[in-house]
């Protein structure tokens, strides 16, 4: 039958470490640091990365039984074509290693026959982590980044178009601070005067 569990409410804090979206952002037989790392960029905090450059072979490193995953992931920060996106991508997903392909916490790499301790530490702008709890810290900073792209991600399915752009003048941004975002945090009900929403292409959710 089924027993409950207790488990350190530091590392299973949010929706960011349950078990169900770490188990789909990883591979089949080993954790994913690149696409957890996108999720936490794209979705979360919706910032537009620029695509490869074209031409690049996108395949993920060979399983190497002497390497951890970072050490076979961080190869793409030294490519000049991928070194500037990696930069940050990579921090978020590495700072997920704790937590293995199914979710299960994890201290230690466990490879033929060999125990190598996980380094979950980086840096995420101008804020340096040693784990996944710092690195949540660090994550729940950037409250308003988090709620501009919530807003702009309820709009686009409410909607059905690309994205959001708001025009005021001659002046246009994303869901900025100042924009409607902003006013409806301080308990605003219209849009400040002035303000067009338009469709720009559209990317995917």
């Amino acid at each position: 039958g089924y027993a409950e569990v207790k488990l350190d409410p530091r590392q299973r804090a949010g929706i960011l470490t349950r078990a169900a979206l770490l188990s789909v952002k990883a591979r089949p037989h080993e954790s994913d640091p690149i696409h957890r790392g996108l999720f936490v960029r794209q979705r979360m905090l919706c910032d537009v990365l620029p695509p490869p450059p074209p031409g690049l072979a996108i395949v993920p490193p060979d399983p190497d039984p002497d390497l951890t995953t970072r050490e076979r992931f961080a190869a793409h920060s030294d490519v000049d074509g991928c070194r500037s996106c990696h930069a940050l991508i990579d921090p978020p997903g590495f700072a997920l290693e704790t937590f293995d392909p199914i979710g299960n916490w994890r201290g230690h790499y466990r490879a033929s026959g060999k125990v190598t301790e996980i380094d979950s530490s980086g840096k995420f702008g101008d804020a340096e982590f040693r784990d996944v709890i710092g690195f949540k810290q660090e994550l729940l900073k950037r409250e308003d980044q988090f709620a501009r792209g919530l807003l702009e991600k309820l709009f686009l399915h409410a909607l059905g178009i690309g994205r959001i752009l708001l025009f005021q003048g001659e002046k246009s941004s994303r869901f900025g601070s100042g924009g409607w975002m902003g006013s409806k945090k301080r308990g605003q009900d219209d849009p400040p005067g002035g303000n067009r929403i338009l469709s720009a292409p559209s990317r995917p959710l």
